[in-house]
């Protein structure tokens, strides 16, 4: 899909493109149909540092809904977020989780609707990223692949359900995040639907 230029210039005549260039937060514009016309390089070098698979990268994912990977839990919450943010042009924030398989990391979302252009400027920067303090539980297929043949992980913490236990719980398996396994779902986590998408949990 094409970026529509002349929304694009628009943006950059209200915020230069070399401050958003430069910037180590990873920044990103939507248009109104929430689809992605900018990513500055941060964007890029995030994607790198988490072994993202190639349609992630600002080349490829240009174009495309910001939302189309999101899981579906977390998919009207950030509609309704980034909605109202066009809605009234008032500054959002939300905290959320993004972790490798070896860092954990908190990172802080700021959207801001433009005054002179119809979209939205989302910088996504890093709160808090140190190594992980929780033991990685081993990548059990029969402890984690549910009847159906998934393996369900949460969008946010990015723990994996465990499907031979009646409770339901969720651990930290640091080979499902470095290295997706084969038919993977995502849903969300009890504890992180309930603190971090409270509205999504009331729903």
């Amino acid at each position: 899909m094409l970026v529509n230029v002349a929304l694009v210039d628009a943006v950059f005549r209200e915020v230069p493109k070399a401050s958003l260039d430069a910037e180590p937060a990873v920044c990103f514009v939507l248009d109104e149909g929430l689809r992605l016309i900018y990513c500055n390089p941060a964007w890029d070098r995030f994607a790198g540092q988490n072994d993202a698979p190639p349609q992630v990268y600002a080349e490829k994912a240009l174009g495309t809904p910001v939302l189309e990977s999101t899981s579906g839990e977390l998919f009207g919450y950030y509609q309704s977020l980034y909605r109202s943010a066009f809605a009234d042009r008032k500054p959002r924030d939300h905290d959320f989780h993004c972790s490798s398989g070896v860092v954990e990391r908190l990172m802080r979302m700021h959207v801001y609707g433009l005054r002179n252009a119809p979209a939205l400027l989302v910088s996504c920067s890093v709160r808090v990223e140190r190594p992980h303090t929780v033991p990685s539980s081993q990548a059990d297929e029969a402890a984690y692949r549910d009847r159906n043949g998934l393996i369900v992980m949460c969008g946010n913490c990015r723990r994996t359900r465990r499907a031979d236990l009646d409770i339901e719980t969720w651990e930290w398996v640091s080979e499902h995040v470095a290295h997706q396994p084969r038919m993977v779902s995502h849903s969300v986590c009890g504890l992180c639907l309930e603190y971090y998408y409270p509205v999504t949990a009331q729903s």
